[in-house]
């Protein structure tokens, strides 16, 4: 039997024999080779490469490099998850309408409805102004700048701190007096009133999960996100049934399930980058951000917020013509926009994969597989637009139908026309889908005024 055993140790095996702490026949039997491996402290010189090399191998393990790959296998990879993560959000909204619907009645039903246009001018601004902030997250990461991240998630952590700070505090003082400017009904005011009021005072959770999803998507991982949000959307369900139903906290119930549920989503995308993510980690030193770094993110996020803005004030002009008509009308539409949402939100997935793809592959320096992928981006947004209006025309009525609320006042929202609701967005998809590879690379190349300018008129086309 020929056998070799190769073995090391970090101790001098010869000054062990001596000392009497290893069997010195053993030692004389052995073929003993002796290497000196220097300490790091006497080869700094090696310190950039190993840095590089660890985190390259971070990087791998905890996310998705986008400037490596074909560029539209990377942009669907990314986006797999961002879809399911926006399909079980929108399931959510589903789930909370029937819940509000069946146990509280049609005016409830309404009185969430009519706040969705308010929350989503003020939280759609937040929502907006993080994803932003992001973006210098992932252009450093993409130029394998480990210093710039951190910074860039230091000066991200404050300007959200503070945003959230004037929204907790502002927004639910203006939410009665903004009901009302929205013609409102009066049978609707007072619970739409503390649906948005609780909302408000919630803001804060919202926008750190969404600061915090923003920068671990900007490192390639979309797949952590989209497991906290399903615990929290379950979460969220598993409330609203609880606070609606046995407890009857009403839609202030429904409102404060989904603080609580995003509150602990916060907790679980902080805990993942504690102890996952070193790349993410800000040190002290870190938090001495400059002027520069907050212009910059500010520049970054104000236009997105602006844009979600734009948006919104289109949705607003909706809403005071719906509010004009009654709680049925109210009732009605906001049951169609929980079905539009399931068709919108695969458009939103591509349109978000792009921009972090082109991000990355900025800060990269690879402007070829930023056209490259762009392109691909826009063609797969079409094909999957043309689907969705296909699906939409099919299946709408049913999907409508789900949200029946009860016999009597159910059957009055549903002749109120949801499903002619759909039909008429229906062909917008495919206007629409060329879109989100299109803003996205607008945004991440520095040109997010172009961006606002295409949304104000796609909003005024879907309006």
């Amino acid at each position: 039997l020929d056998l070799r055993v190769l073995a090391s140790c970090k101790v001098d095996l010869g000054e062990a024999a001596k000392v009497g702490t290893f069997r010195e026949d053993l030692y004389y039997r052995l073929n003993v080779v002796r290497l000196r491996v220097p300490p790091l402290r006497e080869r700094r010189e090696d310190i950039p490469e190993l840095v590089t090399y660890f985190m390259e191998q971070i990087s791998q393990s905890t996310g998705l490099p986008l400037d490596k790959g074909s560029p539209g296998r990377v942009i669907l990879a990314f986006s797999v998850p961002l879809l399911i993560g926006n399909i079980v959000q929108q399931l959510y909204q589903v789930v909370d309408a029937i819940v509000v619907g069946r146990h509280l009645g049609v005016d409830a039903l309404a009185a969430v409805g009519a706040t969705g246009s308010l929350l989503f001018l003020l939280l759609g601004f937040a929502w907006g102004l993080t994803s932003g902030f992001a973006i210098p997250t992932a252009q450093a990461f993409g130029a394998r700048d480990y210093a710039a991240v951190r910074r860039s998630v230091a000066a991200g952590t404050i300007l959200t701190a503070i945003t959230s700070l004037l929204l907790t505090v502002f927004a639910p003082m203006l939410a009665g007096p903004a009901l009302a400017l929205l013609q409102t009904p009066h049978e609707l005011m007072a619970e739409a009133t503390v649906f948005a009021q609780i909302s408000f005072l919630g803001a804060g959770a919202m926008m750190a999960f969404n600061f915090l999803a923003a920068i671990i998507r900007a490192i390639g991982d979309s797949r952590t996100p989209l497991v906290f949000l399903t615990i929290a959307c379950a979460l969220n369900v598993g409330l609203v049934i609880l606070m609606v139903g046995p407890l009857e906290w009403g839609v202030g119930g429904a409102a404060m399930a989904t603080v609580v549920s995003q509150a602990v989503s916060v907790l679980l995308c902080l805990e993942f980058v504690r102890r996952r993510v070193p790349v993410l980690h800000v040190r002290r030193f870190d938090w001495r951000v400059t002027r520069a770094d907050l212009a910059l993110h500010l520049r970054l996020g104000l236009p997105m917020g602006f844009q979600a803005s734009i948006i919104a004030i289109g949705t607003l002009t909706v809403q005071v013509a719906l509010n004009t008509l009654g709680a049925d009308a109210v009732a009605a539409y906001t049951t169609a926009s929980r079905v539009d949402g399931l068709a919108v939100a695969l458009l939103q997935s591509l349109g978000l994969a792009a921009s972090m793809y082109a991000a990355q592959n900025l800060g990269a320096r690879r402007p070829d597989r930023i056209r490259r992928g762009v392109v691909q981006a826009m063609w797969m947004a079409v094909a999957a637009a043309v689907v969705l209006g296909i699906l939409l025309i099919t299946l709408g009525t049913p999907l409508v139908r789900l949200n029946r609320i009860t016999e009597g006042a159910g059957a009055t929202v549903l002749a109120a026309g949801p499903e002619g609701i759909l039909l008429d967005r229906t062909p917008f998809y495919a206007q629409g889908g060329g879109q989100p590879g299109d803003r996205g690379r607008i945004r991440r190349a520095d040109g997010s005024e172009i961006a606002i300018v295409n949304t104000v008129y796609d909003k005024e086309d879907r309006s």
